[in-house]
């Protein structure tokens, strides 16, 4: 796979910072739905970086890969920017995470994120694993044969980077991941909580987290997984780095967000139940989607919420779920 990046004054940085804060000042950087007040505007250009305001070359009709510099290794993803991009406007970003022997190519393809981002103006990053003990491209999550990279570093860098290149809504950063890439999006929420600001994961493999899991703050969670999942079994794997059933690992999440233990039901339709833990600390939400017999896979079909709205995808109700829950930190 080859590799290419911006060039020109697309996306450098550096010397533009007065001038974006300025211009943000004048203009007004509204976000992608609504324009700010200038108040509001100028505060969070100076939190999101030189992005906001800096001179921009309309991206590509497809996604573009990208490298960067993290830990002293040079790490790639790919971004998928929306055509109607505009440097004035704050953009939601979706971090969205490939499985164990994936990339980011496929993990593009199987989510159809970039699809929706044309249509909801968001913009989509998929970060690159790294090549493990086992010559398979994963994640940095526990097992002994997975790479040992400081991914945690990576993304937080990434976020950085994006930030600081593109106009960026710091309240309004996400991550989803599928398999490995769930695990990874799991130790994402216990680590980065103060820039993340709500996970989805599907069929996600929640090996123990390293230095145990101690969130900054509670945060919201949707999860989606089957029944019928033999990579990553519904009632745990111990022979795989001690892997807990998924209710164990909900349950976790329940009692640090400060949710009602009992779960209540919000859909039931088929083979789908959807669940919903209530009353969490800071408005947060822990909700749970368990298809019986469903495989190891990227759900097809629709979803209904918890009011109950049908989305035509596991993706859209995914989205629905993390626009819903915008970062807010303690003051």
């Amino acid at each position: 796979m080859r590799f290419f990046r911006f060039t020109g004054s697309s996306l450098k940085y550096g010397s533009y910072g007065l001038i974006a804060i300025l211009l943000c000042i004048l203009t007004g950087c509204g976000t992608a739905e609504k324009a700010q007040a200038v108040s509001t505007t100028a505060q969070v250009a100076v939190l999101s970086g030189y992005g906001c305001g800096a001179p921009f070359t309309p991206p590509p009709a497809t996604s573009v890969n990208e490298t960067l510099l993290s830990g002293g290794r040079s790490r790639q993803y790919r971004l998928h920017i929306p055509h109607t991009y505009r440097s004035t406007l704050k953009y939601p970003l979706v971090l969205s995470f490939h499985g164990h022997s994936g990339n980011a190519l496929m993990q593009e393809r199987i989510s159809g994120l970039s699809t929706l981002a044309e249509q909801k103006n968001f913009v989509v990053a998929y970060p690159q694993g790294s090549i493990g003990p086992d010559h398979l491209r994963g994640w940095d999550t526990g097992p002994r044969n997975y790479p040992h990279v400081d991914d945690v570093r990576f993304v937080n860098d990434l976020i950085g980077h994006l930030e600081q290149t593109l106009c960026i809504d710091p309240h309004r950063i996400y991550a989803t991941g599928f398999s490995n890439g769930g695990s990874l999006t799991n130790i994402l929420a216990c680590k980065l909580a103060n820039r993340i600001a709500a996970v989805a994961i599907v069929s996600g493999g929640m090996h123990p987290v390293a230095g145990g899991c101690t969130p900054q703050r509670p945060i919201s969670l949707l999860e989606f997984h089957g029944t019928g999942d033999h990579i990553v079994p519904y009632n745990g794997n111990s022979a795989n780095d001690q892997e807990p059933p998924i209710h164990t690992w909900l349950s976790q999440w329940v009692e640090r967000d400060g949710c009602q233990p009992t779960p209540t039901p919000i859909f039931q339709q088929g083979d789908v139940l959807g669940e919903q833990w209530m009353s969490c600390r800071a408005r947060t939400v822990v909700m749970h989607y368990r298809i019986t017999d469903g495989q190891h896979t990227w759900p097809k079909g629709s979803f209904v919420d918890e009011q109950g709205q049908r989305y035509a995808s596991a993706t859209d109700l995914i989205w629905h779920f993390l626009q819903a829950h915008p970062l807010t930190l303690p003051t």
